[in-house]
């Protein structure tokens, strides 16, 4: 071995047993012979078969210095490269372990934030409710101290709730509690609309008024009919009696939306021209103002054009005829009976 090339050291060495047996067996040594050495036995029979350079395959082939260098360098050269390359491959896998467990991180972060933001929602509702149980209780008490139950009498309701927010106002009270307080002294029949209706509605004071009223049939005919057939009762004081027709009329005026003097005018004449109509008439002129928006009244110089039209149209009779061109029937009056004539 000490007697080759450099090269041919490096031949042997790395030269695998099944090749050396190989080549052994090509310059004529013996198969037994050969199958029985050991590895090392196999490099120093092949080594001294390249130093002699007999046997088939065994000639020895020069090898140029520079050549041998200059792979050394190449192989030397492509291990750093290797090498380089498995370090940046390190250096990504690493670089995207750092990532992702910064993302974990993050992500952690994330929902350590949304559980922290929604147990302080979950205690700020705890607390609101509880402040709003609290202003319920507080405000409870002094409304009951001042509101009485629902009346019996119907035509009271109006003036019953007058009273309610006159007090809703001096108390202060938020509108959103509104209708939650008021509904305990409601009747049992009031209540019972309440728990049929819609929440946006039970739970808002106007809505739920304006449903009850509705409910009752409180109309402006049933305020003046109120007011004009109320009676004093026997142990009833006349300033309790006075009381009632005021709220009673101011009710029907609320109703008519009458603010003015004028209006006031205007509305007693309407009443009044009203009360003179036959019933066929008086129905045709209530179709007419119930198609008509709040307050649901005739002004007197639009009720009289009303009137005298289907007056003029129908005349006495209150059967209803129609007729056409060149058709003449004797029981149709052409003028009204305000004049008292027939055509």
């Amino acid at each position: 071995m000490d007697q080759l090339t450099p090269a041919q050291k490096s031949t042997v060495t790395k030269s695998s047993s099944d090749r050396l047996r190989l080549q052994l067996f090509k310059a004529g040594y013996d198969e037994e012979v050969v199958l029985a050495w050991s590895r090392e036995e196999l490099m120093q029979n092949y080594a001294e078969l390249l130093v002699r350079g007999t046997g088939p395959g065994a000639v020895v082939q020069r090898v140029d210095p520079e050549v041998e260098k200059a792979r050394f360098e190449h192989e030397e050269k492509m291990k750093l490269m290797e090498m380089d390359m498995r370090r940046a491959e390190i250096m990504a896998q690493k670089e995207k372990q750092d990532i992702e467990r910064e993302r974990m991180g993050l992500e952690r972060m994330k929902l350590q934030h949304e559980k922290e933001m929604k147990q302080v929602e979950l205690d700020s509702k705890d607390k609101v409710d509880h402040d709003m149980v609290k202003q319920l209780k507080r405000f409870g008490e002094a409304l009951s101290q001042v509101v009485g139950p629902q009346p019996d009498e119907i035509t009271d309701l109006p003036s019953y709730f007058l009273g309610i927010e006159a007090q809703f106002q001096k108390l202060k009270i938020p509108k959103e509690y509104q209708a939650r307080l008021v509904y305990k002294y409601l009747s049992n029949r009031a209540r019972a609309l309440c728990s049929r209706m819609e929440p946006d509605v039970r739970d808002d004071y106007d809505k739920m008024k304006e449903a009850i009223l509705k409910e009752y049939g409180l109309t402006a005919k049933r305020f003046l009919d109120k007011f004009n057939t109320i009676k004093k009762g026997a142990s009833e004081t006349f300033v309790l009696f006075s009381s009632k027709l005021k709220g009673l009329l101011n009710q029907y005026l609320d109703s008519r939306d009458v603010k003015d003097y004028n209006t006031l005018v205007s509305l007693l004449i309407s009443d009044r021209i009203k009360s003179t109509l036959p019933e066929h008439c008086l129905k045709h002129v209530l179709s007419v103002e119930s198609t008509l928006g709040k307050p649901f009244w005739l002004e007197p110089n639009k009720l009289v054009q009303v009137i005298d039209e289907y007056m003029s149209n129908l005349g006495t009779s209150p059967q209803v005829t129609s007729s056409f061109i060149g058709h003449w029937s004797p029981s149709r009056y052409i003028f009204s009976s305000f004049f008292g004539a027939e055509y």
